[in-house]
């Protein structure tokens, strides 16, 4: 009984911490797409 409060505990804090970090890694992601889309359009504009 002991072994399923603490496995169930620490897998309940696992989650709780995703939910915590899950939008800031979606505002990276948006991010770096943002940063790739100009790096992607100045290289196009040196090539011209």
């Amino acid at each position: 009984m002991q072994s399923f409060i603490v496995g169930s505990s620490t897998a309940i804090g696992i989650m709780g911490a995703g939910i915590l970090y899950f939008p800031a890694a979606i505002i990276n992601v948006l991010i770096g797409f943002e940063l790739n889309k100009k790096m992607r359009e100045e290289n196009t504009k040196d090539y011209i």
